[in-house]
Formats: structure tokens, sequence, C-alpha cells
């Protein structure tokens, strides 16, 4: 019996490891046995739903960051020379003030942030200098034979990799999102084989991080599997979920930003109800405001219009922070019946495109907030390079792009594969199967044996 151990924090992560292909498969081996490590509270919940006999929940209590973490992580924040660690440096000056600060962090950047030997040498440093014996007693107890992060970049698993890397346990490490490479930092944790997406996210692990390129597999992403296996709620049935009585009802899909500041979310719905209710949209139209599940605090029913509806997905923990979420089964279908019913996605560049263009659904950008100080971040450059979306400069733009689309869904199909196929690398419904095979055979038999240049 092999025993794989695997910290899970995030409801992200838990839906893309348990509710994917990935842990079905691993777990029908008769010989692989997990322990995953969660939040207390998280824990008895799972116990309650995932059961299986060689599956054990331990919670622990949240580990807070020392003095020592603190400068690490920060430091690491400002050894990526990209645009997105520019756009934060910039937007922290504005904040702060100080220019001195800013010197230090454009040093930092330019100068010691593009030398390969530095960025291991901090690695190394931070592996030394920066470990405890926190997970000590858990990892004794748990005796795995590899160690699984799903969250490469996470501060949990940062610590589950140099506890491993102290006993010569085997990493496994997953980048876990499209923007993660260019908008976390130095990745801190360098497992002996990373797990990609795409082959963009294999190129920036191997350029920007200095992780060896024999080290990174490309799998795909495990939790769109779903969107080939699945099926549809029938119509009545989603509509009734979202108080939609009109079957003959469409769905503009609009993801707010979901900060505080997003006046121009509240302008968008607007300039909806207005277009509609002066025919400049089609009346047989219904705004489905759609706010991601860790924007809770931001949730709210801005406008009350019959021809608006508001919807926030997941299960939220009470008096826990926004990130704390989970999305179960349900919620999983929810979001494919979404995705399936909407005409049309209006959002601001978000991973809702990724989905979406699964779908092939048209997708309409709104780039008409002067004070976007994400614009520029390196994933959302990105998506423009793809010609997936038009960008809408003004609500008249807006109006005019949902008009277009609605007559013909097929322009732009073009781009939406190339987003989709960049994205995914291969969409087949296998990607679960593929990750689960491979972490199988890195277990059994080891693989990349180098992960740092």
């Amino acid at each position: 019996m092999k025993t794989i151990l695997l910290p899970i924090w995030l409801g992200q992560v838990t839906r893309n490891f348990f509710r994917t292909d990935v842990y079905h498969s691993l777990i029908e081996r008769a010989d692989v046995r997990f322990v995953v490590v969660t939040q207390d509270e998280k824990a008895l919940d799972y116990k309650r739903e995932f059961v299986h006999p060689r599956l054990e929940f331990i919670g622990i209590k949240e580990i807070g960051k020392t003095r020592k973490e603190a400068f690490f992580s920060k430091l690491a924040l400002n050894l990526l020379d990209v645009e997105t660690t520019a756009i934060f440096q910039r937007r922290l000056y504005k904040t702060e003030q100080s220019l001195v600060k800013y010197s230090i962090r454009k040093f930092i950047t330019k100068c010691i942030g593009n030398i390969p030997y530095f960025k291991r040498a901090f690695r190394y440093a931070d592996y030394r200098l920066n470990s405890d014996d926190t997970l000590k007693e858990l990892f004794d107890q748990a005796s795995p034979d590899l160690v699984y992060l799903p969250n490469i970049f996470g501060l949990l698993d940062v610590k589950f990799y140099k506890e491993a890397k102290k006993r010569g346990v085997r990493t496994v490490g997953l980048v876990n999102s499209w923007d993660n490479t260019t908008s976390r930092g130095l990745m801190r944790a360098a497992p002996d084989s990373l797990i990609a997406h795409n082959e963009r996210i294999k190129y920036e692990a191997s350029s920007f991080h200095e992780v060896h390129g024999e080290s990174i597999h490309v799998v795909g992403m495990p939790h769109f599997d779903y969107y080939l296996t699945s099926r549809p709620s029938p119509k009545d049935t989603f509509y009734a979920r979202l108080g939609i009585t009109d079957l003959n009802k469409r769905i503009i899909l609009f993801s707010p930003l979901g900060i505080k500041e997003d006046d121009i979310g509240e302008r968008t719905i607007k300039a909806f109800i207005h277009a509609v209710k002066n025919k400049e949209l089609p009346d047989d139209l219904i705004l489905l405001v759609r706010y991601s599940p860790n924007q809770i605090s931001f949730f709210k029913k801005e406008f009350l219009d019959e021809n608006v509806v508001y919807d926030l997905p997941g299960f939220h923990y009470e008096g826990k922070t926004p990130n704390d979420w989970e999305f179960y089964l349900d919620d999983m279908q929810h979001l494919y019946d979404t995705l399936f019913y909407s005409s049309v996605l209006v959002n601001y560049g978000s991973t809702l495109s990724i989905d979406i263009a699964a779908f092939d659904k048209p997708i309409i950008v709104i780039d008409y907030d002067k004070n976007a100080w994400w614009r520029n971040f390196n994933h959302h450059t990105l998506l423009r390079s793809y010609d997936a979306a038009r960008y809408v400069s003004d609500e008249k733009e807006l109006k005019d792009w949902i008009n277009a689309y609605l007559l013909n869904s097929d322009v732009d199909s073009e781009g939406r594969k190339r987003l989709l196929n960049d994205q995914c690398w291969k969409f087949d419904g296998k990607s679960g199967q593929r990750l689960g095979d491979l972490i199988y055979q890195i277990l059994c038999n080891g693989l990349g044996e180098k992960s740092v240049k």
C-alpha cells in the first residue's frame, strides 16, 4: 500500500481533485491510500461526503505567516519580471507614495529577478532558512510515499513541499490556473514533477521560474472534462432554478468584477435594462448576473428588474473568508447549464471566457473602465491575442455586439477554438484520467528527476 498525502484548503482545489477523474482514477487502484489535510470544519464535511476505507481526512488550524514567511513571500512576488508584476508595483506605489520602496522593488525585479542563478539561490535560501517543524507530527502520522501539491503557489503547499524535501519524499505539484505563472511571483516550490494544463504554462514555468522542462508534464484541464461527459438539465428545470418563468427568454450571461470599485458593473446592468425597455435590444432577453463564488462579500442585487436575474453559486462557510467556498456536483451542473443555455457572455476577461469557449458561445469583454488597472495583466493580454472576444469601449458598442452575436453566433468562432485549444491542450474528456495515471506512475516508478535547472 502506497500513501499519497495532499493539502486541500480551497474549494477550487477540492473541485479540481475530488470531483474529477484525478481522484476516481487513483482511488480505484487497490494499492493507493490518501491522507488529505484540510481545515477542521471542512474535514468534517468531507468525511461525510467522500467515504472510502483508503481515504483519511485530517483537520488542522490555519497556519499563520511568520515574519520570515512574510519576507520570503514578498520577495518572491518581486522576482518575476513580467508586466503583471510591474502593474502591482505601480499600484502599490500609488497607495504607499514611497519612491524608496518602489525603487527597491523595481531593482529586485529588473536586476536580481533576471539572474537565473539567483532564482535558484532564492528557493534554496527559502528552504534552508524558512523551514520549521510545523508539519513534522503530521508527516510522521501519515508516512507518505508521495506528496501531491494541487495548488503549487499556495502557502500550505509550499510548507508541505519543504517538509517532504527534508524527508526525501517525492513531490508532484500542479499549476492550477492560467494566470498563476505570471501573477503569483516566483514559484517557491520546485517539485520533482510539475503538472501543467497546457504547453504555454509549461513554457512559462521553465522560462520564468527556472523549472527544468523535463520535469514538467502537460495533461490538459481535468475540471473541463465535465463539459464533455455531462449533459444539460432540461431547460424548464434550469430556468425554474433561476426563477425564470418564460422558457422563450434568451440569456445574456454577465460576470461582474466583484470588487468595491466596480461602478462599471452597475453601469452595465443599467445600460441593459435601458436598452431592453427602449427596444435597442430584443425584449426576449434576460441578463443573468452571475457572481464568482469568492465574490460573496460583494454580492448584491443592484437593480430589481423583470429582465435581470442574480446568481451566487457555491456553498459558503459562515464567518470564513470569501475563498472558503465549496463547489458541489449540483453547482457544477448549474455552471454547465448556465453556459449551455446562455447566448452571449459579457465579462472582464475572466476564466469564465475559457469555460464558455468550451460551448463555442460568443464572448464580449468590457473595456470601458478607465480605472481598469488589471487590463494589461499578462493573461489578459494573452486572451486578447486569441481574437476570441470583442472588446467594447462603451455601452453602445456593448449593445451593438450583443445584437450582432445574437444574429450570428459563429462570428469569432475560430478565435474561441484557438483559446480553448491553447488553454486546454487536449479537450477530450480524458485530462483527469491522464493526471491520475501520471501521479500513479510517479508514485510507483518515479519521474522528473531534475526539477530545477
